[in-house]
């Protein structure tokens, strides 16, 4: 059993989050449990916009927002999460700002580690797999046939790694890659 986190050494983390749940500002330390523990796409915590649904377990957050955005009776929410997806999460403030908006205020385990560099996209294993072979010029049959897989399958983890790098063609997605030092020069 987990002994409970000092909350006066914990690490604090900040977001405001409108009422319909669009999170309108993010630090570092939101994208790095989003990341890493949440393993949401890194690409999407810094370019595109982020929303409530993508955190596990949302129904509580969205009630203490509901609460704490409320026309009548505003109030501020304390969460204690118990799901193992919250892990790094231990409470969470949710504090009234507007009619339209609250703040979420995140006290995260002073000891939790994140997994990895959160600047680059979690790949899984045959993502990368994927990567290498057509960054060596393979076409997605000789894919397939390498990786005992289905064109289908090779179209589908093509798709994910081009939403995962930020492109629109493979050939893109490999070059993002290198400059993110995903595949060796």
């Amino acid at each position: 059993m987990r002994s409970k986190p000092n909350i006066s050494k914990a690490d604090v983390a900040v977001c405001d989050v409108q009422d319909d749940g669009k999170i309108i500002s993010v630090d570092d330390k939101v994208r790095t449990v989003l990341c890493t523990r949440w393993k949401l796409d890194p690409w999407k915590t810094i370019h595109k916009s982020l929303h409530l649904t993508m955190v596990p377990c949302n129904q509580d957050l969205f009630s203490g927002l509901r609460a704490a955005t409320a026309a009548v009776a505003p109030k501020p929410v304390m969460l204690r999460p118990r799901h193992t997806r919250f892990r790094p999460v231990f409470q969470i403030n949710i504090l009234p700002l507007t009619e339209h908006a609250a703040r979420f205020i995140l006290f995260i385990d002073p000891d939790f580690k994140p997994l990895g560099n959160s600047t680059r996209p979690l790949l899984t294993k045959r993502e990368s797999e994927v990567l290498g072979l057509a960054s060596a010029g393979k076409l997605r049959i000789a894919i397939a046939h390498h990786l005992s897989i289905s064109t289908s399958t090779v179209d589908m983890h093509t798709s994910n790694l081009r939403k995962k790098l930020g492109a629109h063609t493979t050939s893109e997605a490999i070059a993002n890659a290198l400059r993110l030092g995903l595949l060796p020069r």
